[in-house]
């Protein structure tokens, strides 16, 4: 085998690994996201209710704040995006939080924010 040959072999055999190599789409199933989520930060009491027409609120008990109580906000998830659009109750601005979704199941949610810190809750009921 001369050396183009061998060369041009190679270089096709990379192409292909590195096509190949390309990450899978990650989709979640938003169906899952919907219930309510308490806080595993040790003895940090904070709630989050996801609702099916993409409202929500959040509230933390540790802090005398009741469900009624709760910081209203809007959410979307787009694959492993998940945005949360906190509406404010003077004037009724929206401001997002950004987070990327790790773990999503039946039971567990994990996301982490733009500085990497992590958050963990588990859900307490649909």
């Amino acid at each position: 085998m001369n050396s183009k040959s061998f060369i041009s072999l190679i270089i096709m055999m990379l192409a292909l690994v590195l096509v190949s190599c390309e990450p899978e789409e990650i989709v979640i199933d938003e169906g899952l996201l919907i219930g309510k989520w308490q806080s595993q930060a040790g003895s940090k009491s904070e709630y989050y209710r996801y609702d099916a027409d993409y409202t929500g609120a959040r509230w933390n008990t540790a802090e005398d704040i009741s469900e009624a109580e709760a910081q209203r906000f809007e959410w979307t998830l787009v694959k492993d995006d998940l945005t949360h659009y906190h509406i404010m109750t003077t004037g009724g601005n929206k401001v997002p939080k950004f987070y990327k979704v790790t773990e999503l199941s039946a039971t567990t949610l994990k996301y982490k924010d733009d500085f990497n810190k992590e958050f963990h809750y588990v859900k307490v009921s649909e």
